[in-house]
This record gives structure tokens, sequence and C-alpha cells, in this order.
């Protein structure tokens, strides 16, 4: 019975009446659920990143509804869908909370319902889709901060509009604080003569009225309005960017002046005035205006701010215009505005002789010792012209510093505090003093030196490690600011307060070897420098020695073990046990180690509590071992262990194998079956034999099932890993299992493994165990079948299954298929045939509840019926006499179709009454679909009609086609 119009997802009750009556419950299946309704808003919900939206239930819910809630960002309002979506479960609820959404940004929304069928997910078309847009948010930092012309009152500073706007940024507000260490987070911001405040689409303000020579620290804050209450929205502040104002045009340094000659210029100034501070340094730069590059700078020099504000310049060229720049750096390291000076120098005069060069008394590792001498002329033939002072400037030669000077120096001076092993440049300077000429500035020729060079320091990090009880490496670093070359080590060592015994090395490690066991020993390391002197001629010194360290040689290891041996008489499978004799020189002996190999694995056990004897537990069985001693004493963290033991070789018994793997049943037969494994795991010996063990029945326990007799042998050779089982029963469920046998060697037993898994399999039905003797009896659309009772079945026949195929079509598509009863007839109406259609019908038994028989085949073909009408019956090429008829074939041949019959009539009759024109086709071919009808009568009207016949036993003629009526031309 086919049961209609059903509500879907509904419990209904199928009331069926016979004799004896009765009723059953079913529910009907979830269908797909229409779409929720009236999705829309909760406008008071409505935040920067979420809000909840609800909607109404499907109208046909056909099934327990759960609900996906879809969204994106709506960045074309014109468009259908976003071009990205995110989806969410929102549970069986019609509203829901969406989250984590962006500010001020756009979705659109759409829901769908859903229900679960198994693992099919039945889901809805979409709800009315809305659109949505999220409130504003505070912004996140602005970016990029920078400044740029800073002025002494004033600079100007760029930035970049934050990452995530989050609305529409209403304005920016600049903090300035005073100094360079301030926590944007926690300062207030400083009263300011410029408005704080620049307007939301402004990326560049200027901040004025500042203080010269200040450190400021600024930084910016983005700000939002909130649509619904004008709450302003802040950012947290943007990167901090501290930055000093330079002096302004009164903070130069004052009045400078010059004292010029013809390569010589004395340069004097004064400090300046709002200056915020002290003054630390002054920077004096000066440049050759008559050169080709004027703003190319010649020479700078640092002064000092608690020196004379005083600086000489000399090797000027004669009758040159110079510009000076002067300007000072203030306690808080922020310069002042330059002060410039232009002077000419004069031309060329007649001077004093230079100073001779220093001559060097003595040199040190810090110090030099000089011995000036005064010009061969000292300016007597300038009038007036006499020697004020000496100097002399020195620096580091080829370095590029600046000359430091020491004033007012007698005849023998020395300089201090020099870097040893230093190449330095040395002038001596004579200033002239004179009331009718300029100052004059007079310099030797420099003199290079060399300081000589101080013992290196020891060498670091001196460390010691332990080879053996004899041998040992001493490892260092090379020590660090030394006044040359590192040509060699030397490692000193002895015993006691004896002789120390030196060993020399070119690299940073050396190994001692030959060392007492169990002594100590002291140590130093020493480095050699090799030097190259002002003569030319190279020194070598020793460095400082390193601290004295000291390092105890390790104990000596023990003789090994002797006569190793194993006891055969306790020999099993998985365990031996070893004996041995204890070493001749124990050396304090405190663990024996025992290792054994078996396979690619070698195995350690310590024994600390110096046993003789030991019982190797675990072991595999049939394998062969390797096993040797060692005996070990401790120092330290270290170990020394002697030499092996003679090595001994064992193999373990022969035990029980693991069991079979893999047991499989292929090629299954009525009456036999071909089994395949694969041999067991373990083989724990030489395999004998394997057992086969079979049972009937589906739940047979293996550990407890003996064996049943079988026609062929139960025991098969060890190297067989299949064999075939025969005279089995037909239609019949078995079980079968394998067990493997090992023989120990001692006493022959046999040793049997754990049985394999059980594999359970059934016998098919015999060639005559299909349905007997089936028959047809058909009709055009009918067919009735009818077999007999399988034979030779060892139980009875509960069902039988019918299937039947159209051959013609597709002979493999099962068209459809019944069960029948054993207890009713044999015998199945087969309705809805094609007529003249091959058919196969199979037929198969079930024996018990699981057991299926061999399908008997039977093919048949239905009958041929009337065909259907042909098809757009309709006349042309009308004449006088004559007339074409024209039409298509029926829908349905219903058979083999032979011909048509084509009826004419005049007259006003509505059926035909005269005989047919019978129109066939070529030989093998089909009948034509035309006929020329001639012999009529002018201006006359006609009736056609067309019926297509096929012959079974009779002619089989379709229902009439037509009538197509025409009238003949004059």
């Amino acid at each position: 019975y086919i049961v209609q119009a059903l509500v879907v997802h509904t419990n209904s009750t199928l009331q069926l009446w016979s004799k004896e009556g009765s009723e059953r419950s079913f529910t009907t299946r979830q269908a797909k659920p229409s779409s929720p309704r009236n999705l829309t808003v909760i406008k008071n919900t409505l935040t920067s990143v979420s809000v909840t939206v609800n909607w109404q239930i499907p109208v046909f819910p056909n099934g327990r509804n759960f609900y996906v809630i879809s969204y994106g960002i709506a960045s074309d309002t014109t468009a259908s869908f976003p071009a990205t979506t995110r989806q969410n479960e929102a549970g069986t609820a019609p509203s829901y909370t969406l989250s984590d959404l962006q500010p001020f940004t756009s979705y659109t929304v759409w829901v769908q319902a859903v229900n679960r069928e198994g693992s099919k997910r039945l889901t809805s078309d979409q709800s009315n889709l809305i659109k949505f847009r999220t409130l504003t948010d505070a912004p996140s930092q602005p970016l990029h901060l920078r400044y740029a012309n800073t002025q002494s009152t004033s600079v100007g500073l760029r930035w970049r509009p934050p990452r995530h706007l989050n609305g529409v940024v209403a304005k920016y507000n600049i903090m300035l604080a005073e100094g360079r260490s301030v926590n944007s987070s926690t300062h207030s911001n400083k009263s300011l003569a410029v408005p704080m405040t620049v307007n939301g689409n402004t990326r560049i303000a200027t901040v004025t009225n500042l203080t010269e020579l200040t450190w400021y620290s600024v930084w910016i804050v983005a700000v939002n309005v909130q649509e619904t209450g004008s709450k302003q929205l802040t950012s947290p502040p943007s990167n901090v960017k501290v930055f000093g104002t330079p002096g302004g045009p009164r903070s130069a340094p004052r009045t400078v002046r010059s004292n010029v000659s013809d390569v010589s210029a004395i340069i004097k100034w004064e400090s300046p005035l709002n200056v915020l501070g002290s003054v630390d340094w002054y920077r004096v730069s000066f440049y050759n205006v008559t050169s080709s590059n004027p703003r190319k700078q010649i020479d700078y020099e640092y002064i000092s701010g608690k020196d004379d504000k005083l600086m000489i310049l000399y090797y000027l060229r004669p009758s040159t215009r110079y510009r000076i720049k002067i300007k000072a750096q203030t306690d808080e390291k922020l310069w002042t505005s330059a002060a410039f000076h232009y002077f000419t120098t004069t031309e060329t005069g007649e001077l004093p002789q230079p100073c001779r060069t220093p001559t060097v008394t003595k040199t040190t590792s810090s110090s030099v010792h000089l011995s000036l001498s005064c010009p061969i002329d000292d300016g007597s033939r300038l009038r007036d012209c006499r020697i004020k002072r000496y100097s002399i400037k020195f620096r580091r030669h080829n370095s590029g510093n600046r000359f430091w000077e020491k004033k007012s120096v007698s005849p023998l001076s020395q300089l201090v505090d020099l870097i040893p092993f230093t190449f330095y440049e040395i002038r001596l300077i004579a200033v002239y003093n004179a009331v009718y000429c300029n100052l004059i500035v007079v310099p030797s020729p420099s003199l290079v030196i060399k300081t000589d060079p101080v013992a290196p320091p020891p060498p670091r990090n001196v460390r010691v490690r332990t080879k053996n009880a004899k041998d040992v490496v001493i490892e260092w670093n090379l020590p660090r600011y030394v006044n040359g070359t590192v040509d060699r080590c030397r490692v000193g060592y002895r015993t006691g307060t004896g002789n120390r015994t030196y060993k020399a090395t070119s690299s940073t490690s050396i190994s001692l070897s030959s060392l007492k066991p169990d002594t100590t020993y002291t140590y130093i390391v020493q480095a050699l420098v090799k030097h190259t002197l002002n003569t030319g001629s190279e020194q070598h010194l020793w460095g400082s020695k390193s601290p004295v360290r000291s390092f105890t040689t390790l104990q000596a290891e023990p003789s090994p073990p002797r006569n190793l041996r194993v006891i055969e008489e306790v020999l099993t499978s998985v365990s031996a046990t070893i004996v041995w004799q204890a070493p001749v020189s124990p050396n304090d002996l405190n663990t024996y180690v025992i290792n054994y190999r078996g396979g690619p694995c070698t195995f350690v056990i310590f024994l600390t509590y110096l046993p003789l004897s030991y019982t190797l537990s675990g072991l595999q069985p049939f394998t062969s071992y390797t096993v040797w001693v060692q005996a070990v004493n401790k120092e330290g963290s270290s170990k020394l262990t002697s030499e092996p033991s003679n090595v001994e070789a064992l193999k373990t018994l022969t035990d029980a194998p693991s069991q079979p793997q893999h047991l499989r049943y292929v090629n299954t037969q009525s009456t036999s079956v071909h089994l395949q494994w694969q041999p067991p795991l373990h083989f724990n010996g030489m395999i004998t034999k394997y057992n086969i063990v079979l049972a009937e029945g589906r739940s047979v326990n293996p550990e407890t099932h003996s064996n049943k007799s079988l026609a062929v042998p139960t025991t098969v050779d060890s190297n067989v890993s299949n064999t075939t089982l025969t005279n089995l029963t037909q239609l019949t469920w078995y079980s079968v299992w394998i067990v493997a046998v090992n023989v120990r060697e001692t006493d022959g037993k046999q040793l049997t493994s754990f049985p394999s898994d059980a594999t359970v399999f059934s016998t098919p039905g015999g060639p005559f165990s299909a349905p007997q003797t089936v028959r047809s009896n058909v009709s055009g659309v009918s067919a009735v079948i009818t077999w007999e009772r399988p034979l030779n079945l060892p139980r009875p026949v509960t069902w039988y299954r019918l299937s039947y195929y159209n051959v013609s079509r597709n002979s493999s598509k099962q068209i459809y298929y019944e069960y029948v009863s054993a207890k009713k007839p044999k015998s199945v109406t087969l309705y809805d045939l094609r007529p003249h259609t091959n058919y196969r019908t199979e037929i198969k038994a079930l024996v018990g509840h699981e057991l299926w028989t061999l399908s008997a085949s039977h093919n048949f073909t239905t009958k041929q019926i009337a065909p259907s009408p042909p098809q757009n019956l309709q006349t042309t090429a009308v004449g006088a006499r004559s007339v074409t008829v024209m039409w298509s074939p029926p829908l349905h041949a219903n058979g083999v179709l032979r011909h048509y019959r084509v009826f004419v009539q005049s007259g006003r009759s509505r059926s035909p009454s005269s005989q047919g024109i019978n129109v066939y086709g070529s030989l093998n071919s089909q009948p034509q679909t035309h006929l020329n009808v001639s012999g009529l009568t002018a201006v006359t009207q006609y009736h056609v009609w067309v019926a297509a016949v096929n012959v079974d036993d009779g002619d089989l003629i379709s229902q009439l086609a037509g009538p197509a009526n025409f009238t003949t031309i004059a």
C-alpha cells in the first residue's frame, strides 16, 4: 500500500484490517523547512561591536528547526550579498546576538532554518535581508607622529590618521609637556598659546610660543563623537616624540674677535646671554671664504666651557679671508644659535724661526720625558718681539682627533697618563708677543713617538678537562688588551712544592699526559707577548701568571672481572643466570655493569651491591645473546670503567609461538573453503605445524571449543600459509581458527600458541539449491511467474526473492523486486510491463534467516498489442482530383508495426464506412507515413482517417487518427 498526503515529521497510525486485524504506528521523515520570517534588528541592543536580531519561526517547520545566521560587511550597498560572509549556529531560539563586529561598519544579515535528517542538513531558503550600521567607537591611536622645521619658539608636526577610524574623526588634541621622560598615559596637558584642538581632516599643525633651548615631549589623540549621546570617544595616545628647541638669535656666543698674523690667528669670544643652565662645550669651525667652495669646512675643534674662550689657528694662508662659526652646547645637550666672524690674514712678513723638534729623553708605558730647545733666533731682529710662552700639543698619531694642549711648559717637561704601546704626535709651540706686532704662534715640526708596552694580563677562563686517570686537557682564552701580539702560552704544573714543569703551545689548550692517578696537581698559565720597539728591535715579555689552580687526577680503572660463564642447568626461554669472579685490582670498586646484546639492541644493568652472579630476565625465547661484565669505580661526577670481561654467548630455549596473524577465507564454495594466513609475529622457536580448528556456528569461543572431525587433515606443514577445507555442508555458518605448534628441545613437549582470531564464513547453496521449474504466463502488459521449491536444502525455506529486469534496455538494472513467503503459493504477477519486450527474472530462496541459495534465471517476452494512434495527420497538395495525406508514427508501437490503413470518405459522415487503403513500406523497413490519393471529385468535401496495424495472430488495429477535412478545387 502507498499512503500519501501525510504531514511531515508527524506521528501517524496505519491501520490494516484482515481477519485478525492489525495496527502499526510510524513517524514521517523531516523535510526542508520554509524560510524564517520578519528578520529585524532590536535597535536598543545596537552597540559599536554587537547587535541582537530576532525573527519569526517558519510557517512550515517540517521538523525540529535550528537556525544558521549569516552576515558580512556590506561594502557595496547595491550588492545583494557581501563578498565574504561568516556563519554561526544560532541555536533553536528565534533570536541571536552578533558579537565581535567592527565599529561604524555596515552589515548585511539573513537567517536560514535547518533540519537534520541523519547526516543530511535540510536548509531552508534565505529569510529577508536586513542592513544595519554599528555605532561609533573610540579610534585607534594616530600613526607616525613626527616633527619638522624646529625653531627656537615653534615646531611643525605631521601625523597619519588612525588605522581604524571606527567612525568620523571630529578633531585631534595635541598634548605637550616639558621634559624628555614623560608618560603620555598619566600626564595632563600643559596650557599652550595655540589651540590644542585641530580639525579631524587635518594632518599637520604648528605649535608656537615655545621656550628656546628646552626639551619637549609631544603626542596626539584622535576624538570621535558618539551618535547617541554626543559623548567624546578618545583614542589611545600616539607615539611620544621628543624634541629640543634651539637657541634664539640672542643665545649665540658674543663679542667674537680675532688677532691675526699671516699664518695664524687667535680667536676669542664671550659667553652667550639668555641661556638656561651652563655651557658644556663650544664648537668652533672655520672656512676659507676665498676658496672655490666657501661652504666646505676646513676643520673644527671643541673647547670646554670651563676653559678660556680662546682658540689658536695656525697653518693659515697669508692674505686670505676666513669665516669663523661658533655655537655653544648647554648642559641639556641643546645647541644655541651660531655666531659668525670674518677675518683676513696679513701679508707674508719676517717671522721668527720655529722651535726645534723636542728631544725624547725617556719613555715609559704611560709617559714621555721631553727636552725642549728654544728657537735659534728668538725674534730679536723683529722689534720688541719676544717669546711669551711655550706650549706642547699632542694627540694619537693618525687618529684625526683634536690636539690636547699643555700650556706654559718648562724646558724639561713630561706628558703623563698616556696609553701604553701607542704612537703619539707631539709639537712644541712658541708664542711670541710684541708691542708693535701681532701675537705670533710658531709650531715645531711633528715628533712621532711610541710609548713602551706593559706586561700582558693573565689568560682568562682557565679550566681543566679530565680525560682519564693519566691525561687532562687545560684550556683558556687569550688575555684582553694586549700591547702587541701573543706569541705563545705556557702551562706550569707540579705536585706539592716541587719545581714546576713547563709546557708551551701556540694554541689555547694543551694536553698533559703520563700523570699519576688519584694525585692533586697545581698549575698556572702565562702568555708571552712580542713587541716592536721604537728602535725597530723586538722585545718579548712574559705576562702575569694566572691564579694558581689545582686539579686531581682520577682513580685508575679497576681490572676486568674474570671467568664469566652461563649456568646451562637453569637456562630457560626467558631467563639466564651468569656468574663471574671479582677483579684482581678492584681500585675502590663500587659497581658492576652487565651488558648483554640480542639482535640490534644492547641492554645495560648496574649492580651497586657487588654480587658475583645475576639472573637476566625478560629475554626473548629462542634468541642468541652475548654477555659481558665491567667493573666501575667513582670519582666525583666522572666514572672510570674497566675493560670488559670475557664475552660469553648464550641462546634461550624454545617457547610457544605467538598467535598466527590475519586469517581470512577466499573462494568459498558450497562444500569447500580456501584459507590463508600469515605466520606468528614471534616464532619463539622453529614452528613444526599448524592445527586448523573448525566449528559450526557464528558464536564460538576458540579457547573452549574442541576440534570437529574433518575430511581433510587438521594439521598442515609449518612452511604452508594456505589450505583448502572440503566436505562442508552447503548453506551453513562456520567458525575457523588456527594455532601454531613448536617443540621444546629438552623434552620434546609440544608448545601451542594462542588461537588466531576466529573467522566466520558461510557456504553458499549448491547447483540444485536454486528454485526449480520457473515458468511464465504472459500477456501484452503483465506476466504470471511460478516456480517449484529448491532441492537438497539442509533447512526449510522461509522467503523467496523475485527480481526482474528489462533485457531490451539495461539487463543489469533491476526494475523491481518482491519478497514471497514460503508459506504462500510460489507465484508472482508482474504488472505494467511493456508490450513486445524481453524481460529476465531472478528468483532465490532464503534458508533460515541469512543464507541465500543460488538464483534461478528465466527469460520471457510480452505479447504485442494494438499500437497507439498515428500522430500529426494533415493533408497537402490538394488538387481537383487528388490529395497527399501525411502523418507521423504512433507514440507507442506496442509491437512490430506492419502497415497503416487510410480511410477517405466524402460527405458529412464522421466515421469511415468504406474499406481503407493499406500503406506498406519497402522490404525490412518501416511503413510509409504518406499517401497520394487520386480519383477524387472536384469541388467536393472529403474526410480522412488513419490507423496503425500490428499483426500477431490477427490484425491489431489502433484507434483512428482524424478526421482531417479538405475540399478539392474546381
